[in-house]
């Protein structure tokens, strides 16, 4: 018999733990994804034969596997038996028409492994991808979840699985819980298909009364979630039908239709067992909803009526009619349909050109996350208003004299490394995690790192603005502290910037410090534990200035081959030099390439030089747009800590070994390119090139 879902009604929290800790994973092939279909593998239909076939008849021809919209997934084996050969007799006849084959219940666990292979083998053949379905709420229930889950993810990708769907039945799993399953996931190079819903304990064939006894949830619970999978790389949502279309007195059809308006259509699949509901959402929605239907259904979807639209739904044919110019002279292209004929001319959708806003109906939530990395992005000029606005009131003038002529000759709270002004309260707020959930950033580590020694974390790309390191590393909106108990780290910047009023008292709240030599050598060597630095951490983000110029999206160049001031200051202090890759921090942000310019170029390095910072010429979206601006893409980024590199200290400067430091920077170096080796395919998939070490 099928395994039955644990009925659970307690909150099942700490299922994974907090530390987001990635699993070592051999090496192995990259995941197949939603669809992928062999070139062989590319028949025509009758219907699409318009010189042998059917082709002469009106319908709405389907784009060739693999499609990213209009995707039809099958149910597998679950309320009836499916071997090799009805599989082959499904995919064989209809075998254009379906893009994926889903399991149910955990009934794969229920086959000996050779069928089961067969099985998944004959679907790849006919480039269909293979899913799970929902198994994973019952592995979650175990004492011991993570060992559990990754043997069964491990198996999986033995087997040749495609997909894991990842959905929770009757337990209550936390956001972020979700989020590292769905990084676990992935991390295994598989890809993970959460399913969400609005109603507690669906699947569970639950009648309807009792479903409605339980209640629902709110729908935009259901949409903000999904916006957080998305951001996390997911490519594709299930939307469970309980509560919407199955198992209620009366559809939920509002639900649907924010899914449809709030979440991108192609990224979404919803389950539509059922000839009324699957009509429906083609009828409403057009050829291009994604859908989820019983095998036994596939015919009847695909068949001249619901999908191809050649018998009464003709809602998203077009006829087009030849182009004609307007009495400006301007060109027209005139277009006849029954969806457009069918609805008031004012409520028609109008693709604009240019520039794309932002809805108005964006969650608070999400408006409060573009709002902090709007402060945060303005955070030096906030500061200097509020420093200006002072300025303009005597009263004040007693005040700021002596203020600024004490930051100006006298302050070394930036370098002394004594770090009296940092304020863990501060670091903790909240707003920083909402600001950190924008992208979404986190912070992953490999291996712990014990609270008896130093270190010197490095931090690479520096990016534009350098966010993931604030988030990660600045405040506590990652877990810092969670991650790596008993180590007090600062990050540090520009010794400029405690010469900036005001704003500097936010730094050193932060716990951030000067980058200066001294300043680092204060920090490694005075407090902690022993009063010699032991439990001491710094952040520099090595290619500086410099390195912010080959910020480009889906590159990764560092400026690190000459960099050794960093290795010379882990061998003075003791401290072990931890390097750490933030993927996806070149992507937030596009830029001009200055190397095409050769004058901007000058005039950039210019300022470097005078000024010990530059400015690239950058853009991305805006507050209230998504093309034109200076905030950052809302693009994942993902921080991770490697393994440590132990150095033997040497105080004396002058019996430093070149030798040895040239040996630290290539063991430096090596780490860093088992970082990118190891993720690349997990947190760089759209990347255009290799990682780059340059000088």
């Amino acid at each position: 018999m099928f395994l039955a879902k644990a009925p659970i009604t307690s909150a099942c929290k700490g299922v994974l733990n907090p530390a987001s800790q990635i699993p070592k994973v051999a090496s192995a092939a990259r995941s197949r994804g939603f669809s992928t279909t062999p070139s062989a593998y590319q028949g025509v239909t009758l219907l699409q034969d318009k010189e042998n076939g059917f082709g002469f008849a009106r319908s709405n021809p389907r784009p060739v596997k693999p499609r990213s919209k209009g995707v039809t997934e099958i149910r597998g084996p679950y309320y009836s038996v499916m071997g090799k050969r009805y599989l082959a007799d499904v995919l064989e006849t209809m075998g254009n028409h379906v893009d994926g084959l889903k399991f149910a219940g955990g009934s794969f666990s229920l086959f000996e492994e050779k069928p089961l292979r067969e099985l998944i083998d004959l679907a790849h053949e006919h480039g269909v991808y293979v899913s799970t379905g929902g198994w994973a709420e019952h592995l979650l229930t175990h004492p011991d979840p993570n060992t559990v889950f990754d043997r069964y993810l491990t198996k999986c990708k033995d087997l040749g699985l495609d997909v894991i769907e990842l959905s929770s039945g009757f337990l209550s799993i936390p956001e972020d819980d979700w989020l590292r399953l769905v990084d676990k996931v992935h991390s295994y190079k598989l890809e993970a298909k959460p399913e969400l819903g609005i109603q507690f304990g669906a699947g569970g064939d639950t009648p309807a009364s009792g479903l409605e006894a339980i209640g629902t949830s709110d729908p935009g619970k259901l949409v903000n979630l999904g916006h957080r999978f998305l951001d996390a790389g997911v490519k594709r949502l299930m939307i469970e039908s309980e509560g919407i279309t199955e198992n209620v007195t009366s559809w939920r059809t509002d639900v649907v239709s924010r899914i449809m308006k709030e979440l991108p259509s192609e990224r979404v699949m919803f389950e539509a067992a059922d000839p009324k509901v699957f009509n429906w959402y083609i009828r409403e929605f057009g050829i291009d909803v994604n859908l989820f239907v019983d095998h036994s259904q596939i015919v009847q979807l695909e068949s001249p009526g619901p999908r191809q639209g050649t018998v009464q739904h003709f809602r998203r044919t077009e006829t087009r009619l030849p182009h004609t110019t307007n009495m400006n002279g301007e060109t027209q292209s005139h277009r006849s349909s029954a969806s457009s004929n069918s609805q008031p001319q004012s409520k028609r959708t109008h693709r604009r050109k240019g520039i794309t806003w932002a809805p108005l109906n964006i969650s608070l939530k999400r408006r409060l996350q573009t709002f902090l990395v709007l402060c945060h992005t303005l955070t030096i000029p906030i500061f200097l208003t509020i420093f200006f606005f002072t300025c303009a009131i005597p009263i004040f003038w007693p005040l700021l004299v002596p203020y600024l002529v004490y930051i100006s000759l006298f302050s070394t709270a930036a370098t002394s490394g004594e770090l009296k002004g940092r304020s863990q309260f501060l670091r903790s707020l909240p707003i920083f995690k909402l600001y950190a959930s924008y992208f979404p950033a986190r912070l992953h580590r490999e291996e712990e790192l014990p609270p008896t020694k130093k270190y010197i974390f490095g931090y690479h790309p520096h990016g534009i603005l350098s966010h993931g390191a604030f988030a990660a590393f600045g405040t506590e909106a990652l877990g810092f502290s969670k991650l790596f108990p008993g180590i007090t780290n600062s990050l540090l910047t520009l010794d400029a910037n405690f010469r900036i009023p005001f704003y500097r008292e936010y730094a050193l709240g932060l716990g951030i410090a000067s980058v200066s030599r001294e300043s680092c050598e204060n920090i490694l060597t005075k407090g902690g534990s022993d009063g010699e630095g032991m439990g001491r951490a710094i952040t520099i983000v090595v290619g500086g200035a410099r390195e912010s110029l080959n910020a480009q999206p889906h590159s990764l160049r560092l400026v690190l081959k000459r960099r050794k001031g960093f290795i010379k200051l882990a061998i003075r202090t003791g401290a072990d030099l931890v390097p750490v890759l933030s993927f996806g921090e070149n992507d937030i942000y596009e830029q001009i390439h200055s190397d095409e310019h050769p004058l901007i170029h000058k005039l950039q390095m210019f300022i470097k030089r005078t000024m010990g910072f530059t400015i690239p010429l950058f853009h991305a979206r805006g507050v209230f747009n998504y093309d034109v601006g200076l905030m950052p893409y809302r693009h994942p980024l993902n921080i991770v800590v490697g393994r440590p590199i132990s150095v033997m200290q040497q105080q004396n400067r002058d019996k430093i070994d070149d030798q040895y430091i040239d040996e630290l920077h290539s063991r430096y170096v090596q780490e860093l390119m088992r970082l990118w080796d190891q993720y690349k395919d997990v947190y760089a998939k759209e990347r255009e090139g290799e990682l780059e070490i340059g000088s």
